[in-house]
């Protein structure tokens, strides 16, 4: 994709590992990208950003700022067209659901489109959504999620992390409904797997294939699939997405996987891990698992676990152009990141 208007265009949470895929491609499109983080002095993390601009047309400029911080973001918007907003918590392990997922996913989306509408220039915002912002459970799901569904499964004490995003795209359509300058686009990955470009990251995606490859999950793995899509596609979404007009939510989805697949794939890479492929019935995960995992509540084990996910992704597929790759390979491929292989 070649990008021929010289605006910024900005994207918050820089650092993270989809975001840096996204800035990747910007700057190798051309782009003169305004990019935000929490904390301008940690370089290491920064890094390796500025070597891809380094060597590619576009060019980068990094803002600090903080979700939670109403006047954080008037200084990375100055000049920009277009705003790619992916800054918000994604975490197995949220201590405090409120504080950790809710408040900065909630409070960061306002606090930025606030900004963006004091901000003349902005034509164009995409929002990081995901699929969990339209099903919490497999079990909602009738047949195959689609734009249409919205979670209404989900809350503080159960799936959180899905809770977080539907209330902060609720938030971010109704922003946008209120004004008529600007126009919103959200994108909706389902389990984005595939290397980081750096240091493998702190995403929950990182965090469920860590757990996989600790040992933690040697018995066998829960009966359970998860859609998966290469980070790769999902950055092509996001750039395609920021220069179109439409107002729509999308699906960006490659294919689903059980977990007992997923364990096969990292086993294909080091048959040394202590890991097992072999699927647990659903009824000793639902006596046991509680004591092992936290997160393996009695709620989420029935309501996941023995159903199936599908989504609908004609949308990228046939008017993106996203021929989504296999995701298999890019589960090894993070892993083997991880693994230092």
């Amino acid at each position: 994709m070649q990008i021929s208007d010289d605006r910024p265009v900005l994207v918050t949470g820089a650092t993270g590992y989809l975001a840096g895929w996204v800035i990747h491609d910007l700057l190798n499109a051309g782009a003169r990208v305004h990019a935000t983080v929490r904390d301008l002095s940690r370089s290491k993390r920064l890094r390796p950003l500025e070597d891809i601009a380094r060597d590619s047309p576009g060019s980068l400029e990094f803002f600090q700022a903080d979700l939670t911080r109403p006047n954080s973001f008037k200084r990375p918007l100055q000049g920009c067209a277009r705003v790619i907003h992916m800054a918000s918590p994604f975490t197995l392990h949220a201590g405090n659901a409120q504080r950790d997922l809710l408040t900065p996913a909630v409070e960061g989306t306002r606090n930025l489109l606030d900004a963006v509408n004091q901000s003349a220039s902005v034509e164009r915002v995409v929002v990081t959504s995901s699929v969990a912002a339209m099903a919490g459970d497999n079990a909602d799901i009738q047949g195959q999620l689609t734009a249409k569904d919205w979670n209404h499964s989900s809350s503080l004490t159960h799936q959180p992390y899905s809770f977080s995003k539907a209330e902060a795209e609720r938030l971010a359509w109704r922003m946008a409904d209120a004004q008529s300058r600007w126009t919103l686009a959200t994108v909706h990955p389902s389990l984005v797997v595939g290397p980081a470009l750096g240091q493998p990251s702190a995403s929950g995606s990182f965090e469920l294939v860590e757990r996989m490859c600790s040992g933690r999950l040697a018995q066998g793995m829960p009966p359970l699939t998860i859609g998966t899509v290469d980070v790769r596609d999902v950055a092509t979404a996001h750039v395609q997405l920021a220069f179109n007009d439409w107002s729509e939510r999308v699906i960006v989805h490659g294919q689903s996987l059980s977990m007992a697949d997923m364990a096969a794939e990292l086993l294909a890479l080091d048959p040394t891990l202590d890991l097992s492929p072999r699927q647990l019935p659903k009824w000793l995960l639902w006596l046991v698992g509680p004591a092992f995992e936290p997160e393996l509540t009695r709620r989420f084990i029935s309501r996941n676990c023995g159903h199936a996910f599908e989504a609908d992704n004609r949308r990228a597929r046939n008017d993106l152009g996203i021929d989504f790759a296999d995701t298999r390979a890019a589960l090894r491929a993070m892993a083997g990141q991880m693994l230092g292989q």
